[in-house]
């Protein structure tokens, strides 16, 4: 039987992002910082932000 070689398919995820999105002329900067500590995934977070300003 073959050996697969797991560090192969080790990717690293970023720490930070950072991205803007326009949305009916405004336009949203966005950072996420990831930690598996957190308790929202990213887009829940910016559904809560585009309804808030809506």
């Amino acid at each position: 039987m073959a050996e697969i070689n797991n560090n192969l398919f080790a990717v690293e995820a970023p720490q930070q992002i950072t991205f803007s999105i326009e949305e009916n002329n405004t336009v949203y900067d966005v950072s996420a910082d990831f930690s598996l500590e957190g308790k929202e995934s990213l887009l829940t977070q910016l559904k809560k932000l585009i309804l808030e300003s809506a």
